[in-house]
């Protein structure tokens, strides 16, 4: 049994559906729920406004996902600048999680399921075991 994860969570339907798969499967885990601000993901104004201003704006309207209002065990919300993968691995490494729970998006008209490459670049550089879930329809 899982006693730490660390599960990728935004605002996105699919990042809710991986929070809603850890609460489930490890409801007394110590979980940290953490968002990645991408600067370099299109909609960042990074060069027009000044870092912290874009950071701040991304920070306050990252609103938590569903498990940390309602978990009855250990919940952190973290929320790092930064290209996805390695943030996620190095706060994996970090935090000593010995689970990670990332999402990936269905592509449609394929005979098997395609990882994104946040998701394939988590798995392969973490010694430990991840869940990939699938975005929900």
């Amino acid at each position: 049994m899982s006693r730490r994860v660390l599960v990728g969570a935004d605002d996105s339907p699919a990042a809710e559906a991986a929070v809603a798969f850890v609460a489930e499967v490890w409801p007394a885990a110590e979980t940290t729920l953490l968002h990645v601000v991408d600067p370099t993901a299109a909609g960042y104004d990074a060069v027009g406004a000044p870092a912290d201003t874009w950071f701040e704006r991304e920070r306050c309207s990252t609103r938590p996902p569903r498990r940390s209002r309602t978990a009855r065990a250990s919940v952190d919300r973290a929320v790092k600048v930064g290209r996805p993968a390695p943030v996620i691995v190095d706060l994996a490494e970090q935090r000593d999680a010995d689970h990670v729970v990332v999402w990936s998006h269905g592509h449609t008209g394929l005979s098997r399921p395609v990882l994104g490459s946040v998701a394939e670049a988590v798995v392969r550089r973490l010694s430990v075991p991840v869940t990939v879930t699938a975005a929900p329809d």
